[in-house]
């Protein structure tokens, strides 16, 4: 069975910046498969790539070198506009998710406000949040 996704010597990389023209290697090599129903989770320090890895697979971040492929087709390349139709199914979490929320907005708010971005009837978005 193909794995859902299969990522295969990731490398990530950004401008040192300033007038040098090196380079800062933030994600070096990874490898990993996740199969239909199973789950992953990337932890380690501060600073170690887990962010950048994450925006490399949903196309928000550019790879310097690897392969990435979702249902057995490569992503990396237009990785931005191919995801797009998957994007309402991923859910990225990051450390502090309690930093993510806003004291403007009230909790349902923000429930429900995911499912109006990816234009969820309206519906179907009162139902999910309900049952939470």
């Amino acid at each position: 069975m193909t794995p859902l996704l299969q990522v295969d010597g990731l490398q990530i990389r950004y401008p040192r910046g300033g007038w040098t023209s090196s380079w800062v290697e933030v994600v070096m090599g990874v490898s990993f498969e996740i199969r239909r129903g199973e789950t992953l989770a990337i932890v380690g320090e501060s600073g170690s790539g887990k962010t950048s890895l994450a925006m490399a697979l949903m196309g928000l971040a550019s790879a310097h070198k690897g392969r990435v492929l979702y249902n057995g087709e490569e992503v990396l390349r237009d990785a931005r506009e191919r995801l797009q139709p998957d994007r309402r199914r991923v859910v990225l979490m990051f450390q502090d998710a309690t930093g993510s929320l806003s004291p403007r907005m009230n909790v349902r708010s923000q429930l429900l406000e995911p499912f109006e971005i990816h234009s969820m009837d309206k519906g179907d978005r009162d139902q999910r949040v309900n049952r939470l």
